[in-house]
């Protein structure tokens, strides 16, 4: 775009420049446009989407409060106590000796590298928790479940060392339940 030379003459002595469309002729020289901005604020907009994602949250704690197994992989002790109590399975995956050295009351005991075989014995349509010493045996009981189809899986966070330092209820002996 050319660029307009200013004239330092007063308005009066300068030269009119053709006829205007307007009566009275403009006093303020003219400015390039600038792009329009947004008819919303910026703190409107920040606004809305803070509360979007408090909405979000907000509906998630509401969900994971209800079913805290589907959120979590692996679930707290008085978690599981609490589960257990509403129907949960819990499925000891330590071997026999690990067992009967103290269990959960009401446990099933299926050792992680015979689980594969005795996993068709339990239901589908409720929450396991898998247990072992530490939580380490459990975590890979809780993905081969998940990989065979069961859909509410946890484990026990801590294993029964963890279930032990709750001080909850231990079974000692030779108590297998059986798993049909």
């Amino acid at each position: 775009m050319p660029r307009v030379k200013r004239s330092t003459e007063p308005k009066a002595l300068q030269p009119k420049a053709g006829k205007s469309k307007s009566a009275a002729p403009s006093t303020r020289p003219s400015r390039p446009q600038r792009p329009r901005r947004s008819s919303r604020p910026v703190w409107a907009v920040l606004l809305m989407v803070i509360a979007v994602v408090a909405i979000g949250i907000l509906i998630a704690r509401v969900v994971s409060d209800a079913m805290p197994w589907q959120y979590a992989g692996e679930i707290e002790p008085l978690d599981a106590q609490e589960m257990m109590l509403r129907g949960a399975v819990v499925v000891d995956v330590r071997t026999y000796d690990e067992y009967i050295n103290g269990h959960i009351e009401g446990s099933l005991l299926m050792p992680l590298e015979e689980l594969p075989t005795l996993m068709q014995a339990l239901p589908k349509d409720q929450l396991i928790i898998t247990v072992c010493r530490t939580g380490v045996r459990s975590i890979q009981a809780r993905y081969i479940l998940q990989e065979a189809g069961f859909p509410q899986v946890t484990s026990l966070k801590g294993g029964m060392q963890a279930w032990i330092a709750q001080k909850l209820p231990v079974v000692y002996g030779d108590s297998v339940r059986k798993y049909n």
